[in-house]
């Protein structure tokens, strides 16, 4: 048996285009393998099922892993929800050693112990990608979250399981001991396929060369699935992926946000007056994170749109990688600032303009792609330069697509090979055993 581990929502599309790519490559390299994903949502959450619905339609059973998520709504974080928080994780997490060492008291916490008898009796733990190990700007809220992602990867590799990491992106961490203890967890890991350059640097830097490899995001097996939902009217549209960010570490965080979204209204606007280009405002992440959520900010960006007299249209539909896949595939370009409509829009043949906004894998993933695609930071984001930008792409759309449609090929190829890596590692264990 396979056991995933630090699955998240199937409400980010980006998050579930990994997971069934991952479940697409192991089947693949592992035909006979029964699969089982553990999901960082606790079964008890109000949500659960619609956190795991993708899955579940394929086939996949989805429980609840060793050390789920100790924030148990999306409300907004602060000082007080952060400290109850940490006490929830500090209470898991010794409920958690007290079954490691001492099984019988397994009903004391039947859903824990399912996970941790789940995870001996694998022959392959793959921590695969879609949430990523960093801690955010130092904060607590970023120091709970390393711990857990740390903790889920921790206990397989003590229990002497092969573990894997597949297709995660590792940092930044801020602070000495958040790369130690990553590092320390890491190097119990038997292989680490990290998806873009800048976590590959990392390991490189912390001694971890000899079971890292460095291949493309497993998102990238996604193809176009058409659909009556995912099929647009006639038009020439330009997609749109917006994130409500945050901005951790802003002095002015409600002014930067507001920058952000002018920047955002002042591309549009200007493309739509000299190409005719119509905004899709495509929501690939419908679940709330702290309070935030992708959709009222969409809402806002319509609303501000029309206002200007510019014609846009919203999706509304749950759809699937795939036929989010073809949406992108039936735009002109796409501003992305969400990475993976970055990539389910490289896999349809469409360039894209991204705004990074979180750590290394926007850059990183959009350079592997093309070093001709454009990608601002969302901390400095210039409305004239991000104007500019979708005015170049567009004008080298032919050219840019024919490269994209090439490097997809060269990255399915290599998730292949990755693939019966893995496979391998899966059947050493079986035969050690």
């Amino acid at each position: 048996m396979i056991v995933l581990t630090h699955g998240y929502s199937d409400s980010n599309k980006g998050d579930v285009a990994i997971a069934l790519g991952t479940v697409a490559v192991l089947r693949r390299a592992m035909p006979e393998a029964s699969i089982l994903s553990h999901s960082g949502y606790s079964e008890a959450h109000v949500d659960f099922r619609q956190h795991t619905r993708w899955m579940t339609r394929e086939g996949i059973p989805v429980a609840e892993g060793v050390l789920p998520s100790p924030y148990l709504d999306d409300n907004a974080t602060g000082r007080w929800r952060d400290a109850a928080a940490m006490v929830r994780l500090a209470r898991e997490t010794f409920c958690l050693a007290a079954l490691l060492v001492l099984p019988r008291l397994a009903r004391l916490h039947p859903r824990k112990a399912r996970a941790l008898a789940a995870l001996r009796r694998a022959s392959l733990v793959v921590a695969r990608g879609g949430q990523y190990l960093h801690n955010e700007s130092g904060r607590v809220r970023g120091a709970i979250f390393l711990l857990r992602m740390l903790i889920n990867l921790a206990v397989p590799v003590g229990l002497g399981r092969p573990t894997v990491v597949l297709g995660m992106s590792l940092g930044p961490f801020h602070g000495a001991l958040a790369r130690r203890l990553a590092t320390a967890v890491l190097r119990g890991c038997r292989l680490i396929v990290v998806r873009e350059p800048l976590s590959a640097e990392f390991l490189r830097a912390r001694g971890l060369s000899a079971t890292a490899r460095l291949v493309p995001d497993l998102a990238f097996v996604t193809t176009p699935t058409r659909t009556s939902s995912s099929r647009l009217p006639e038009q020439t549209w330009l997609g749109v992926t917006l994130v409500n960010w945050d901005f951790p570490g802003h002095l002015q965080p409600s002014q930067a946000l507001a920058e952000y979204v002018e920047a955002v209204l002042h591309g549009l606007e200007e493309m739509h007056a000299a190409f005719s280009l119509v905004p899709l405002l495509v929501p690939q992440v419908t679940v709330g994170h702290h309070g935030r959520h992708d959709r009222s900010l969409q809402e806002q960006v319509a609303e501000q749109l029309h206002a200007r007299r510019v014609p846009a249209k919203t999706i509304s539909a749950d759809l699937s990688p795939g036929e989010l896949c073809d949406v992108f595939g039936q735009c002109r370009l796409v501003l992305a600032s969400r990475l993976h409509s970055v990539i389910l829009a490289a896999c349809a043949g469409t360039p894209s303009v991204a705004i990074r906004y979180q750590g290394y894998k926007t850059q990183g993933i959009s350079n592997m792609l093309s070093t001709s695609l454009p990608v601002h930071e969302i901390d400095s984001l210039d409305a004239d330069k991000l104007t500019a930008s979708l005015r170049f792409v567009l004008a080298q759309r032919e050219a840019l697509s024919a490269e994209l449609r090439a490097r997809v090929v060269a990255f399915r190829e290599q998730i292949r090979t990755c693939g019966d890596e893995i496979a391998s590692i899966a059947h050493e264990s079986k035969a050690e055993t």
